[in-house]
């Protein structure tokens, strides 16, 4: 669970279509409530006072006062925090959790023909991260014929971005049985490129363009997360599902 404090609480805005916190919120503004919404119709500061925080596992979302505002303990906030204990910068690059983007690079529409979507979106994790999981480059099996993503653990980022390159482009030629795959390449007039995922030893082939460049999904890189010795604290790829509640 996310042990956010208060100060860290937001309350979702039905008006800007987004959480913020307690100071952010305007006279007018329409806040969700688990009957429906609610609307802000005066503001006051108050005295400070003890409070005691609930946590409840891989629940981040809670009902208060008797109207039953909804507030969220906001992850994406102490993630931050952390990183820049461990000298991170950047850590604005951390979004607000179930934040989208929407990606319309050059190659968009032939993504939205592949994935069979009418938008490309990539949705931000309850920690702040984007996922790129719905994007990973799948391949056929050549004994079986099941689809095998490209998603390697290649033990730890070391050294360059080419080196980490050359030891997914390995494993992952092994588990294809393709000789010829070198990533970053392109298939079907789409390019591909290895992310570096924030869990410090994990690679996903994904399209280029998600990853990096004008129209990508903005991110704090994995590699740099690793550098700064913070990349084992974050769940890895099989486990970010627990960490999508925002984006369900």
């Amino acid at each position: 669970a996310c042990r956010g404090k208060p100060l860290n609480r937001r309350y979702y805005s039905t008006t800007a279509q987004d959480w913020r916190l307690a100071g952010e919120l305007a006279i007018g503004e329409q806040v969700l409530t688990h009957t429906g919404s609610a609307t802000l119709t005066g503001k006051r500061p108050a005295p400070a006072q003890r409070v005691y925080n609930l946590e409840v596992q891989e629940v981040h979302n809670f009902l208060v006062s008797g109207v039953g505002v909804v507030v969220h303990n906001t992850c994406h906030i102490e993630v931050r925090n952390f990183l820049k204990d461990k000298g991170v910068n950047n850590t604005h690059l951390i979004k607000t959790p179930g934040s989208k983007h929407i990606y319309n690079g050059p190659d968009a529409d032939a993504l939205k023909v592949k994935y069979n979507k009418n938008k490309i979106e990539i949705c931000y994790d309850d920690l702040g991260f984007p996922d790129f999981s719905p994007f990973v480059e799948r391949f056929t099996n050549p004994i079986n014929g099941n689809l095998i993503e490209a998603v390697v653990d290649i033990g730890s980022f070391e050294g360059s971005h080419q080196s980490d390159y050359n030891a997914a482009n390995t494993i992952l030629r092994s588990i294809v049985g393709d000789d010829n795959l070198n990533f970053p390449a392109t298939i079907s007039g789409i390019n591909y490129t290895w992310h570096h995922h924030q869990d410090g030893k994990t690679m996903m082939l994904v399209p280029s363009g998600l990853n990096h460049g004008q129209y990508a999904a903005t991110h704090l890189g994995g590699k740099t997360i690793h550098n700064k010795g913070a990349g084992s604290v974050f769940p890895s790829p099989a486990d970010v599902g627990s960490y999508l509640k925002n984006c369900e």
